[in-house]
């Protein structure tokens, strides 16, 4: 039975409000700490907790303006930690690559790479809805909402040399550096021109916005945000980044030990690590492993104590089965926000006829594939979160996601003799080869057979598939990925960008490209909303390169030993594991 994804993941959007209400002082008032949940006084330890259901629809974001908010140097929780103890995870694939700015992939660079750098703000670990002080201790906004003042934490890298506003603007900088590849860091150029960054002293930054944005700090807390210690990156180049942990360091809890291609990689507790009582464990090494039944098994006996990533990337019911198989001793997650699509490649026919492209939008059974390769947990995929431009309602009667498809099959057959290809044609599909990936990707392949497309699935590991989506030899790419916060403009940032992964021709369409624009600068919730409803209308003729397929949720496991573990809003939130303890005591 297919859940809602309204129902599932709204709340997500109506918890970003608050994110902004405390950086608008409605949850602090000048010179005063903010009241959050991860700030408030427990009675005991912090446990795992799931999302709630919501009950209001989404409204604007407010913009901060005329405040000032500041952070305690350590929360509540850090008391009931324990240190101490070695983790062992386990993942599914080897890391592709380590630079935070440059790449697009969850599993290939931002779960292996991030534990050794901090951001400015972040979502909160432990109550990953709001925006706290990550590297800075407060952050000011003035009037007009245009200029942000961040007091910056006295911070060391790993090396022991000091961490400085300097070393803020640089990575400022280098993430929106002109030219230079950008994938789910690109999002700052709509809101930072690069080098505006002023230094006031080592502790203190200025960062002007090009206009008085909602998402600002929302996007600025996403986990690519790393900030580098000027002195290790800026004498590398793009390549030695991203080729080689070892050659860069950072200020973050864990520092970079070993990496064996095809069997691990390894960190050990950051002794210079400026949060007081923090990380708690001593290291950690994640297992790669491929197979299912051994990531059970491992999990099942103890020989692996969490999946690495909060809630991904496993099938939701196997990591329940594995709650009532040990009694408790595993603890599952279920975390939504990721979203499956194809990439239709127009830099080479036949996907630069725009009808061949409206053809495979029509043709696909979105239903079929939630329900073959996602279980049915979550939704049809559309252009846009539900709740805004999209509801469930509204796609019954709307072309490529009709009831029944013989209407919509017999369109793109037509289509598809107009453009010349009345007996179809063959091809090869992009996919990566975790069972995810291929599950989706082989309900696909057979899907578009049905209107005489036979495309060969070349499924292959992670760091391989990003080349070839960038390189688009292939004619089409299957992808999964995960939404990183539940605005709109996020899988705007994501999809439709220039020069980026998801968009390697480079597609565009001038009123879109206009609306794309306002629609960050839209203050007004209801000419915001027509703004996404126009774009979703342009989209709608299935004239673009992107063909969304389905939105679903992802599971992860855990030892109930583990303490302060937290299931976040989306499978891209929080994940540095400063936050989480062992306790012998807890089950």
């Amino acid at each position: 039975m297919t859940h809602d994804f309204l129902s599932k993941h709204l709340w997500l959007v109506i918890s970003l409000i608050a994110i902004i209400a405390v950086a608008c002082g409605g949850a602090a008032t000048p010179d005063s700490a903010p009241t959050t949940a991860a700030m408030a006084q427990p009675t005991t330890a912090p446990t795992a907790v799931m999302a709630p259901e919501p009950t209001v629809a989404p409204t604007a974001l407010a913009v901060p303006k005329s405040t000032m908010v500041k952070f305690p140097d350590s929360p509540s929780w850090v008391a009931y930690g324990k240190a101490g103890r070695n983790i062992n995870f386990v993942w599914r694939g080897n890391p592709g690559q380590w630079d935070m700015h440059y790449c697009a992939s969850l599993f290939s660079c931002l779960m292996p790479s991030q534990p050794r750098f901090n951001q400015i703000v972040e979502y909160d670990p432990v109550n990953p809805t709001e925006v706290i002080c990550d590297l800075c201790s407060s952050w000011e906004v003035n009037e007009d909402g245009t200029l942000y003042t961040f007091k910056l934490r006295k911070a060391t890298s790993s090396d022991g040399v000091p961490f400085t506003a300097e070393d803020v603007a640089f990575s400022l900088n280098r993430i929106t550096l002109p030219d230079a590849i950008r994938s789910r860091t690109q999002i700052l150029r709509r809101f930072y021109e690069f080098e505006s960054a002023r230094v006031i002293d080592s502790q203190t930054i200025e960062v002007p916005v090009k206009f008085p944005a909602a998402t600002f700090l929302a996007n600025l807390a996403q986990d690519y945000m790393k900030m580098y210690p000027k002195h290790k990156a800026e004498g590398l180049t793009q390549d030695e980044v991203n080729c080689c942990p070892e050659n860069l360091v950072g200020t973050g809890p864990f520092v970079f030990v070993n990496f064996v291609k095809g069997t691990s990689f390894k960190y050990a507790k950051n002794q210079n690590y400026f949060k007081e009582n923090r990380p708690f464990f001593d290291g950690f090494e994640v297992f790669l492993i491929k197979d299912l039944s051994r990531v059970i098994s491992s999990l099942q006996i103890g020989q692996i104590d969490a999946t690495y990533g909060t809630g991904v990337p496993y099938p939701v019911l196997d990591m329940e089965q594995l709650e009532k198989d040990t009694g408790g001793m595993v603890k599952p997650l279920t975390v939504g926000g990721a979203f499956g699509g194809l990439i239709l490649h127009q830099n080479q026919p036949p996907f630069d006829n725009p009808l061949v492209r409206r053809a495979v939008y029509l043709a696909l059974e979105r239903e079929v594939v939630m329900e073959t390769a996602w279980d049915g947990l979550g939704n049809v995929g559309t252009f846009f979160n539900y709740g805004y431009a999209e509801t469930t309602e509204g796609l019954k009667n709307e072309p490529g996601w009709r009831f029944p498809k013989d209407q919509d099959i017999a369109e793109a057959k037509r289509l598809l003799a107009e453009a010349g290809y009345a007996d179809g044609f063959k091809g090869k599909m992009n996919s990566g080869n975790n069972s995810t990936s291929t599950a989706q990707a082989s309900v696909i392949t057979e899907q578009l057979r049905a209107i005489g497309l036979d495309f060969t699935l070349d499924a292959t590991d992670t760091a391989t598939y990003h080349v070839r989506t960038r390189e688009g030899e292939h004619n089409l790419t299957s992808v999964v990925s995960a939404i990183i916060i539940p605005d709109p403009s996020d899988l705007l940032a994501q999809i439709f960008s220039l020069n980026i992964e998801k968009n390697p021709d480079n597609w565009t369409e001038p009123r879109f490209a206009e609306l794309v624009e306002a629609q960050e600068k839209e203050l007004d919730t209801a000419k915001r909303l027509d703004m996404f409803k126009e774009m979703r209308d342009i989209l709608r003729k299935g004239e673009s390169h992107w063909v969304p397929v389905a939105f679903m949720t992802n599971g992860g496991a855990y030892s109930c030993h583990m303490r302060n573990v937290v299931a976040p809003p989306t499978i891209q939130i929080a994940h540095k594991w400063e936050h989480v303890w062992w306790d012998d005591a807890a089950c």
